[in-house]
Order: C-alpha cells, then structure tokens, then sequence
C-alpha cells in the first residue's frame, strides 16, 4: 500500500466558484466516517456501500433527511441490515488492485416460504428468488449497456476545414491556410515518438491533432491523413435562390441560430436537428441568404457556397464526415447580436447516409475564436451529440469539460467521455440494484482519467421508484487531476478531486445534457435524492500518474439508512 498523500490546500475563488467543494450536502457522521479511509495504490480507491432504505421493522419510526438535504433527522430506529459474508473479487485497469466486499442482509426471512408460480417439475418458485434472478438480468443488461462504449463513427473526426471571406466583412479572412494548418496538425516532418495519448512525446506546441489524440486516448483521429484546410474562399455578400416556391420549412430556417453566450465568448450555438436536415436538404443553391445575419437559412448557405467553392477547387466534401467553416471576424459588428457566438454547430450529422449511417455533422467557428482549440473540439463533440455540460441551472457551466464555457484548454467530463466511446468503466465499476444489495460494500479501483479508457464508476440508480422520476438517474464519477497540456487549464475549483455527474441518455447518441454535483476532496461528502446516493472522498493516494484521491459511493434511499450504517465506509 502507497503511503497516502495529504490533501490538496483548498484553492481560492476561481471563476466565480466558491472554494471548496462545489455544491454538497450530506451527513456529517458519513464525512466523519470516510475521513479513516486509506489509499490503495495508483488512481483512486473506491468503496462503494449500498444503503438503500430497507424494510422497516414491524412497529419502527422512520427517519427522513432534513427538507434542503442539509443534515440528518432523528425519528427514532430504523432496521439495520444483519451480517453477511465478504467476498473479493476483480482487478483493476492500470495495475491497481480492485476488491468487492459485501455484507448483505440475512434473506431467508425474505423467502419466508413465500411463493409465486410453480417451477417446471410443479415444486413451489420462492418469490424473493425470483426477484433476485430478474435483477442479476437486468443487471446484466445495464452493464451491457455501459460497459463497452465503441468511438463514434469508428472515432474518424475526417473534416474539411474551410476558411471563408464574406465579402470583405471583417477585414477579411481570420486566419491564412498554413497558419491554420499549423494550429490544427503536427508538424508532417516531426510526428510524435509518444504512444497514443502520451502529450509528453513530438511537438511542444498544442495542436487539435494532439488535442483530440490525448483526450481519446488514441481512440480518435483528427490528422492530415484524414482532413485537410481549404480556402480562403471569397463568398458574395448576399445570394438569392432562383424562385421555387416556398417551403414548409422556410419559416423554420428564418429562425436566428443563436450562438449563446449573448457575446460571452460562450462556444454554446447549436442548430435544432430537425432545422439542419430541413436546411442540408435544400442544399445546392436552393437557399437564399445574406452575410448581414445569422439565422439557420444564412449559415447554411454559407456552407452552401463554401463547398461549392470547394469543388471548384478540386476538393469533395461529401468525403469528410464534418464540414466546418471558419468565418471572419468581428461578426457581430456588422451581422449584429445573434452572432455574438463563438461557435455554432449541428447536434449530431444534418445529413445521413441512405444506409443509415454518419454522413456529415456542420460547425462554424466565429473568426474572433479561429485560433483558440477549444471551441474547434467543442462544435465537433456537438457534432457527435453531445450536448452541454451545465452545472446547477446553468447550462454550460461545467469547466470541467470542454462542452462548458469556452475557452480553457481541457478534455470531456465522464459522461461525454464515455457517449464519445473514448472512456469506459473500470472493471466491475458499473453499479445498479442488482450489483448493489441492501447493505452492500464495494471496494474497486478508479485509475485517473488520462491514465487508462477504463477510468469510470457508473451508479444507475434503478432503485429509485418509477413515481419519482421519469427514468432511474445515472452518476458517472471520474478523478480528474489536472494532467497537461490538453488537461492542465481546469480552474482549480474543477480539479484534482473526484467529480460527480449526472448523464440521464439511454445511448451514446442521446443528446442529453450532463450536470457536474461535485468535486470532493478528502473528506468531502455529496448527497442528494434523487439518485438517492451518497458519495464521499478519503485521502489521496500515490502512485502513477499522480495518484488519485479514494472514493466512498453509497447507494441510499433514506437519510435513516446512511446514518445508521456510516460505521461500514470505514470497515
């Protein structure tokens, strides 16, 4: 066992973010509890203790958490799950240790001799047991569900980056073809001796080649072999579209596409799915637009022309599976307030495939942004539908991941790691009702994020009644150390601690917005209901790659339930 390390000193303001955890609530007997965790090894080592509510006995009080979540309330004594047996088992990704210990109520009470349909040879089918059997299946199928997340679209990010003039606006275009070329690829002459997602190897300079490579951990491509950077091309001020009638989706595409941020510098603009079908579907001069705005119908058609400027050049964009022009700057001094936008893109391609598959996802880049990284990686997670990463009631308020605000120089949050297939589970890390009984403890390993792919715990909180919400809430919990280049520009109140999320999609392609809960640092405790867990950080460990805060994730369904068992986060 690593000797454990001390915690970090808590970091002052940073960007309007309180010091300290962000926000918690919980017990303080849980905090008092995993205070006495100890570190395991490299990454961070997780206890996991399930402390839903159970049965009460027969005459108890219950005992509810306080109406904010703040504290505990006392309302007399509640049922304690009784002994159970302990068993290990699992390794982790990265070389350290991962152990399952549990300690499950006796449940042949449960089985009482009741009885629901018959078995096969006529004998009586315990009802308990048939319960179980159902949750390991659905247990297995949740698993399923996140274990093995494949990179989208084969993890090919092949785009046609395309510099355009509009008509002089601007002074002109942002950038010239070599300069873009040198900020979007490794140098050609000097390739990296690293191994994928190894930031230490080849050039020093920062590249959204190297950006994409680190953060995907080599489970993606963005390079010369597969994009390339075209233009500038000068488009007129103005086009008109010879008269076909009007079309139902004419209004639709009149609407602005409003960037965000209302001129921030907020990389949040993205086009309705159903708008950008409608706009890529008139494609090919059938759309009329001007450069003096911003609405769905323009930006399209500077798209339009753009690749038909392309063509003529000898390049096909239908060849790449992103198109993204990069637009002059200082839009919104002559286009006005609706693009005041750092970026805008399509959630998801606004043209598939007749198979089926990808074809291709739209982005444009403000020309006041075309040299800082980040608002490239952001429009084209929009493009692999991933939605923004909010906290609280703002939308894009995460700066944990590179789908908050622009424009600090940092990879995804857990959840849209994992929709991208560039992170998964770590071994035996995916948590539900079936793998997390009534009074169970596990211990697993949580390497840091750009250690290893497999750097997640998944929590699906399927024990949360229907009645309570819409569907079962998913926590997916990562340590995210600030690790350079392309992961080192977290503000400090993001960073360097275990971070919670909430990502509620049913699929990678579900372009659901994730929510960051919190970053906790020794000692700190979460809680909140829904999902109706508790989650709770010990010491630092050491170890490669810096080592890694440990975990306590326990799963509960009443304030009572945690109170009484907080003694077992530290057995």
């Amino acid at each position: 066992m690593g000797a454990a390390a001390v915690a970090p000193e808590r970091p002052a303001e940073v960007e309007g973010v309180p010091a300290g955890p962000l926000p918690l609530s919980g017990p303080a007997a849980v905090a008092a509890a995993v205070a006495a965790l100890h570190a395991g090894g490299p990454g961070a080592a997780l206890r996991v203790v399930s402390m839903r509510r159970l049965d009460p006995a027969p005459g108890a009080a219950s005992v509810a958490p306080s109406s904010g979540g703040e504290g505990w309330q006392g309302g007399g004594s509640g049922s304690r799950p009784g002994p159970g047996d302990a068993a290990e088992s699992g390794t982790a990704a990265g070389g350290a240790a991962a152990a399952a210990e549990q300690s499950a109520p006796n449940a042949s009470a449960a089985d009482g001799g009741e009885t629901a349909s018959s078995l096969p040879g006529g004998g009586p089918w315990p009802r308990a047991r048939q319960r179980r059997l159902q949750q390991q299946a659905d247990g297995r199928a949740v698993a399923r569900r996140y274990l093995d997340p494949r990179p989208l679209n084969g993890g090919e990010l092949s785009t046609l980056f395309v510099i355009v003039d509009l008509c002089g606006l601007g002074a002109g275009p942002a950038v010239g073809r070599e300069d873009l070329e040198s900020l979007l690829f490794e140098p050609a002459s000097s390739p990296s001796s690293s191994p994928p997602g190894d930031a230490s190897g080849g050039s020093t300079a920062q590249s959204l080649e190297g950006y994409v490579d680190t953060c995907s951990l080599g489970s993606a491509r963005l390079s010369r072999s597969n994009s390339r950077v075209v233009g500038p091309y000068k488009l007129p001020c103005s086009y008109t579209a010879p008269s076909a009638g009007a079309t139902d989706s004419d209004t639709a595409r009149d609407a602005d596409a409003a960037g965000g941020g209302g001129g921030n510098g907020a990389a949040d603009g993205v086009i309705d799915p159903r708008e950008a079908a409608a706009a890529a579907a008139a494609a090919g001069g059938a759309l009329s637009w001007t450069a003096y705005g911003c609405s769905v119908r323009d930006v399209f058609g500077w798209a339009d022309a753009a690749a038909a400027a392309a063509v003529a050049d000898g390049v096909e964009p239908s060849r790449y599976s992103h198109l993204l022009l990069v637009l002059p700057p200082g839009m919104r001094s002559w286009a006005g307030p609706a693009c005041s936008w750092t970026g805008l893109a399509t959630v998801g391609p606004a043209v598939v495939r007749p198979d089926g598959l990808y074809g291709q996802g739209y982005a444009w880049i403000s020309g006041d942004y075309a040299r800082t990284l980040p608002s490239y990686l952001h429009e084209l997670g929009h493009n692999l539908w991933l939605s923004h990463a909010g906290l609280g009631s703002c939308p894009d308020c995460d700066w944990s991941c590179t789908m908050g605000l622009c424009c600090r120089t940092r990879c995804f949050n857990g959840p849209h790691s994992w929709q991208l297939g560039w992170a998964a589970p770590a071994p035996g890390a995916v948590l539900s009702a079936a793998s997390l009984a009534p009074g169970a403890v596990r211990r697993l390993a949580l390497p840091a994020a750009r250690l290893t792919r497999a750097s997640l715990l998944v929590v699906y909180a399927d024990w949360v009644a229907a009645a309570e919400v819409a569907a079962p809430p998913t926590l997916f919990v990562s340590y995210r150390p600030r690790q350079g280049p392309y992961d080192s520009d977290i503000p400090l109140a993001y960073s360097d601690g275990v971070l919670v999320h909430s990502y509620n999609g049913t699929s990678q392609i579900d372009a659901q917005p994730t929510r960051l809960h919190a970053r906790l640092y020794a000692g700190d405790v979460w809680w909140d209901a829904p999902p109706d867990a508790v989650v709770a950080a010990a010491q630092l460990a050491g170890g490669a790659g810096g080592g890694g805060p440990v975990a306590a994730i326990a799963a509960t369904a009443a304030a009572a339930a945690a109170a009484a068992h907080a003694s077992t986060l530290t057995a």
